[in-house]
């Protein structure tokens, strides 16, 4: 198995050290007022990452995350086991910061308590596995080679002191190398280097969080004309595209999922699931279920 299915490893790495979050929900003004809905929180994170405060680990995961709202919730789901917040962000229940918490805990961390809210392992180096195939691919489009070495500098500098970075950097760079697409040789200097195998046409891969802004776009277009829009065709539109650093089923639920969260659309699930379809919405009609595909909290 690998990290574009799951290798099923259980060893805890620091994604969102909440400490430094917590230090910065201090030092901010009025956040029990500013803060009080999904979202609000969302907002504060990205202004968070901004900031230069959340570490590279934090940074990367948000960045990469397709669902900022999902993960908004992971996040949230942390705070409440440390019982820092309450409410869920909805107009129903805001967010109630409850400063007194959030005080006592930084002031243990300060003397030396050190709380943490790790992703597991596998999860973490799934999403370093995305991230560097993307940037490889980004490298080799340009006709560039990606070297290992600026790989592996860049995540000496950010993994946590407790996780074997040789371990980790090999595990990484073996998952990429089982893309299909890739293969790891060295140059004539003798430094490893991924490369395109030499079968493989280098196009520009398309994230799937455009690629689902086009598919609506179209979606609306066509549903203008006519009554249907069958998922068929993302299908055999994902079929023929190179995928950014995931399996094609997992591309292509991750665009469904997108036009399923667009309020004009309905999807309509068929018994055989390549015939659904979608079609515009009926005012008063129930917005359809979903499952996530983000990792739930460890």
């Amino acid at each position: 198995m690998n990290a574009y299915v799951d290798d099923g490893i259980r060893i805890e790495r620091d994604v969102m050290n909440v400490i430094p979050f917590l230090e910065y929900l201090e030092s901010l003004p009025d956040v029990s007022r500013t803060v009080v809905y999904r979202t609000n929180l969302i907002d504060l994170l990205d202004e968070y990452v901004t900031s230069r405060r959340s570490s590279p680990q934090f940074s990367n995961w948000w960045s990469w995350v397709p669902d900022r709202d999902e993960a908004c919730h992971i996040i949230c789901h942390r705070l409440h086991e440390m019982d820092v917040v309450g409410g869920d962000g909805s107009p129903q229940s805001p967010y109630v910061w409850i400063f007194s918490s959030i005080h006592r805990i930084v002031q243990q961390r300060n003397k030396g308590l050190i709380i943490k809210a790790p992703l597991r392992y596998h999860e973490a180096i799934n999403y370093d596995v995305v991230m560097y195939t993307k940037y490889a691919f980004s490298n080799l489009t340009k006709r560039q080679p990606y070297f290992i070495s600026k790989l592996e500098s860049e995540l000496r500098f950010r993994l946590p002191n407790y996780i074997d970075a040789d371990a980790y950097i090999r595990t990484l760079v073996q998952q990429m190398e089982r893309h299909p697409e890739l293969e790891l040789v060295p140059d004539r200097q003798g430094q490893m280097i991924l490369r395109l195998r030499s079968n493989v046409h280098a196009k520009p891969p398309i994230p799937y969080q455009t690629a689902a802004m086009e598919y609506l776009n179209e979606a609306l277009d066509r549903l203008q004309r006519e009554e249907t829009y069958p998922i068929a065709h993302i299908i055999e539109q994902a079929r023929g595209s190179r995928m950014e650093g995931c399996s094609q089923d997992a591309y292509i639920s991750r665009v469904i999922e997108k036009l399923q969260r667009d309020g004009r659309l309905q999807f309509i699930e068929a018994p055989i699931f390549d015939h659904s379809y979608f079609t515009f919405a009926r005012r008063g009609a129930p917005s359809p279920a979903f499952d996530s595909l983000l990792p739930t909290p460890a």
